[in-house]
């Protein structure tokens, strides 16, 4: 019962961008017109948080080697402080 579960969560994970990316273009159409419309999130719970990707070299939606380090480091950063806080 647990494969299954695991299995059919990260196939729905895997589904996230394109599902997230495609909200927010339904969104920018009916709100903006098509037009670019900042989008914020909002945090879930105590035990989440969001990593920026401004300033990361890279082209679009895809990183650079030294970008996809700097995106590592914050994702740690964030980690470390959440382990820190839920102990």
């Amino acid at each position: 019962q647990s494969r299954t579960t695991i299995l059919s969560l990260s196939s729905s994970l895997g589904r996230y961008p394109k599902v997230l990316a495609a909200m927010i273009e339904n969104l920018r159409k009916e709100l903006a017109g098509g037009k670019s419309l900042p989008v914020v999130f909002g945090q879930l719970d105590t035990k989440t948080a969001c990593v920026t990707t401004e300033g990361l070299k890279g082209e679009g939606m895809f990183f650079f080697t030294e970008g996809y380090r700097g995106l590592g480091e914050r994702y740690a950063k964030e980690i470390i402080g959440l382990l820190k806080a839920s102990q």
